[in-house]
């Protein structure tokens, strides 16, 4: 229970957010490298700073890192154009080290290195012209590192050995550069590809639930859906009505006025049924100018009412421009149902309301 307390308080519950401080916390585990690196070198005689000066120096990093830490806990970086922040950590870390190198004497071109632990982490986010300009960022960092040593320490330096280094180093930076800007564009395009994928997917999971002329459910999906109404009102003996809705005369509309205008009619049809019923009902494409509407909780007699309400708004609406009717049948799920039974006995009241002259709302 502790360990829950201190993880939610330490790591944010967002997603995103929490995989930015892992990263952010995985590159202080480098920091302590670089500080026992330069703790050694103090202690070999290599640095030239005193004790003092040498624990200032890293605890003013530790603040510096401590603050990205505050930032990424509040969520401010949010507020940023890249919200990781992790071009300003490897500035950061990138002026330490460059300072850990003035400080240190001839030995400082072993802690080069410490600089590609940094820009390692660049290949979460970094383009290729990101990875360049902090290339030539840190390059810079050491011409001006190299001048302020032959000003100040000319005995700690050697300059061919030096400007060898840089040469080096630039040559190691434009070539790391160009492989972890081709790196990060290719995770940037793999995301890309699998942003796409699960837009597809969802897409034809859409396809294969919802009637692709009406955007309601289509036969399949809707009485997917009436069967596990059905099991759920049987095992634990709930209410379950369903409704059928045809619309009449529909032929003679479609031979009238054409297909386009009867396929429009349907989906304006459909969106009105849909705005007539709760959010915890369905409603489907049941055949070609049937509806089937699940209404579950639902004992036959608020059925009828919703129905009702439902067949008279209809009524009193343009559909296109014209005006049409529609008849329902209801029935209520019987212990003895099953969903080719309870549909068998909506049919027959639907059929029912045709024979009493359409526009009604009967019930078996």
């Amino acid at each position: 229970m502790f360990k829950e307390k201190l993880t939610s308080k330490l790591m944010p519950r967002d997603p995103k957010q929490r995989l930015r401080v892992e990263r952010f916390l995985l590159a202080q585990i480098s920091y302590i490298v670089c500080w026992s690196v330069i703790m050694c070198l103090y202690m070999w005689g290599m640095f030239r700073l005193n004790f003092a000066e040498m624990i200032c120096f890293i605890a003013t990093c530790a603040m510096a890192n401590g603050i990205f830490y505050a930032v990424f806990l509040t969520g401010l970086n949010r507020k940023f154009a890249e919200p990781s922040l992790t071009i300003p950590q490897i500035v950061v870390a990138t002026i330490f080290i460059m300072l850990t190198i003035y400080f240190t004497n001839s030995q400082r071109g072993i802690l080069l290195i410490m600089y590609f632990i940094a820009l390692i982490f660049g290949v979460f986010q970094l383009s290729r012209r990101q990875f360049l300009l902090l290339s030539l960022f840190a390059l810079s960092s050491y011409a001006i590192v190299i001048t302020a040593l032959l000003q100040r320490h000319p005995d700690v330096i050697d300059i061919k050995v030096e400007v060898l280094q840089l040469l080096v180093l630039a040559v190691v930076l434009v070539w790391f550069s160009l492989v972890g800007g081709y790196i990060s564009e290719m995770r940037s395009r793999l995301y890309r590809m699998h942003k796409n994928l699960q837009q597809a997917y969802q897409k034809i999971e859409e396809l294969a639930l919802h009637d692709e002329l009406t955007g309601i459910y289509n036969r399949r999906a809707i009485l997917g859906y009436l069967k596990e109404e059905i099991e759920r009102a049987s095992r634990y003996d709930i209410p379950l009505s369903v409704s059928l809705a045809d619309i009449d005369h529909f032929k003679s509309i479609n031979d009238t006025y054409g297909h386009l205008v009867g396929d429009k009619i349907l989906r304006e049809l459909a969106a009105h049924i849909k705005g007539c019923i709760r959010s915890t009902d369905r409603v489907g494409r049941y055949g070609g100018e049937e509806f089937l509407i699940i209404l579950p909780h639902t004992p036959i007699s608020r059925a009828l009412s919703c129905m009702e309400r439902c067949r008279s708004d209809i009524e009193g609406s343009l559909f296109e421009g014209l005006r049409i009717t529609v008849s329902f049948g209801i029935a209520a799920l019987r212990p003895e149902d099953d969903l080719d039974s309870l549909l068998s006995r909506a049919d027959k009241a639907l059929y029912e309301a045709k024979n009493r002259g359409r526009n009604r709302v009967c019930h078996e």
